[in-house]
């Protein structure tokens, strides 16, 4: 059958806390506020009641029937689940905590906190090139250490690189799309739109580095919108 038939995944608003928009598995977690959604869930921030660290929040819900259409986010939450479970790297934004309801069909994955994305920082100001040379290598860095364990991340844009302002640091996200590949590894890229169809998904997690987001708005416009600022001052002087 396509229906769930455990009652426990009927809509039951009983469960919700009283003091945020979290089911009350999350009670130990302080709703602070949205900060981010995606195609499939929202992001908040939130303050672990035990330590006092804030930690971002990535909600998922699950529907209540399990038909084709839906298929992908179940497959899509685990593998994400598993595989960020999996990877362990200064640069890849680390799963801290799981948490579940089955009642409302709610997945919580506790993630470190960063300030923004790559995409919004390049939106705020010019980055000095030797930022741009920081945040390559460190891409570059964990792509390398997930390539080493077969992990591709297959949707690497400025929008998925989050960025730190306490210690200038970019790490990876939103490993939603990321596959464990088999030894042979020749698998194409789905993205047609921003790579090359023909391209091996390992090179192309690669060459994504200099084409984030597209349109300029990844790790390499830094390069070109410096060089770009010091031409017009050439050009003015």
């Amino acid at each position: 059958s396509e229906r769930l038939v455990d009652s426990e995944y009927n809509e039951d608003h009983s469960c919700m806390s009283s003091d945020g928009p979290f089911c009350k598995c999350m009670m130990d977690f302080r709703f602070l506020g949205w900060i981010g959604q995606g195609s499939y869930g929202k992001v908040a921030k939130v303050q672990e009641v035990a330590t006092g660290r804030f930690l971002a929040a990535k909600q998922v819900r699950l529907p209540k029937t399990i038909r084709e259409d839906y298929r992908q986010l179940y497959l899509s939450t685990s593998r994400e689940i598993k595989i960020q479970s999996y990877v362990n790297h200064e640069h890849v934004v680390a799963l801290m905590k799981l948490k579940s309801c089955r009642v409302m069909r709610s997945v919580y994955m506790m993630q470190e906190l960063m300030d923004c994305t790559l995409e919004g920082l390049i939106g705020e100001r010019v980055l000095h090139v030797d930022d741009v040379r920081t945040f390559a290598y460190q891409i570059l860095s964990a792509l390398k250490y997930m390539h080493s364990l077969d992990v591709v991340h297959r949707d690497l844009t400025s929008k998925n690189i989050l960025y730190s302002r306490r210690n200038n640091v970019v790490k990876v996200s939103d490993l939603g799309l990321a596959r464990v590949l088999p030894k042979d590894h020749l698998r194409r890229v789905v993205d047609v739109f921003r790579l090359q169809p023909d391209l091996d998904v390992v090179e192309a997690d690669v060459g994504s580095v200099s084409v984030c987001g597209g349109g300029g708005t990844g790790v390499s416009s830094g390069v070109s919108r410096k060089r770009s600022a010091q031409e017009e001052g050439d050009e003015e002087g």
